[in-house]
């Protein structure tokens, strides 16, 4: 199991860069860790992990915003929709208030679902009657609720259900990124505590030298 890490990301990937501008501007440090296995090969290795590490953060920062986004437009729709359709429900209630048979097919006898799936299928259900039920349709035009007006929710349904999608995806795509961010995060951290291993023994007889690499490592 990996160790949950210290400190945050930005703070790592900073020490991380240092790191390794440290390691190669000072040959010192450079030979002496050429003799345990880190020669500019290895070291080439672990900064190129640092810099996929860097990379995959910034790119889950930009799926992040766009999943934000993207939520954000489609509650916007959802709320607009979800007005819409309370005012409308209301006055369907009063043009069929007569009918029981129309009220209840119309859900009217219901209360007004929370999830927002339901509320759209619901909706959807609602306008289209609005539309081909010819029994309720003089009765609900009294009130304006006529084909016209029918026409125009359905569209924003659509809206809705397809921005919804499109929020779905984002969110894919953010949960994917973050997965493949941590990953490399885990990778670049186990390639920093191999190398700090090998430098404790490495740099024993140089503290000076182990400190200025060891202050970007430590957790």
């Amino acid at each position: 199991m990996t160790a949950k890490r210290k400190g945050t990301e930005l703070e790592y990937l900073k020490n991380y860069r240092l790191l390794f501008d440290n390691l190669s501007k000072v040959a010192d440090i450079q030979a002496e860790m050429a003799e345990y296995g880190y020669d500019q090969t290895a070291i080439d290795e672990g900064k190129a992990l640092y810099e996929k590490a860097e990379l995959l953060y910034n790119e889950r920062k930009v799926e992040s915003a766009e999943e934000k986004k993207a939520y954000d437009t489609f509650a916007i729709k959802l709320e607009e929709l979800k007005e819409f359709y309370k005012k409308d429900r209301k006055k369907a209630k009063v043009a069929l208030l007569k009918n029981t048979e129309l009220y209840q097919y119309f859900q009217l006898n219901k209360q007004l679902p929370q999830a927002y799936l339901k509320l759209m299928q619901e909706a959807k259900f609602f306008y289209e009657q609005i539309q081909t039920n010819l029994e309720a349709k003089p009765l609900l035009a009294r009130l304006k609720l006529t084909e016209e007006v029918a026409t125009s929710r359905l569209e924003l349904v659509n809206t809705t259900f397809t921005l919804r999608v499109e929020y779905e995806k984002e969110k894919g795509e953010s949960q994917q990124a973050t997965k493949d961010k941590n990953k490399a995060f885990e990778d670049i951290a186990e390639w920093i505590r191999d190398f700090y291993a090998v430098a404790e023994i490495a740099l024993e007889d140089h503290p000076q030298l182990m400190e200025s690499i060891g202050k970007f490592v430590r957790s």
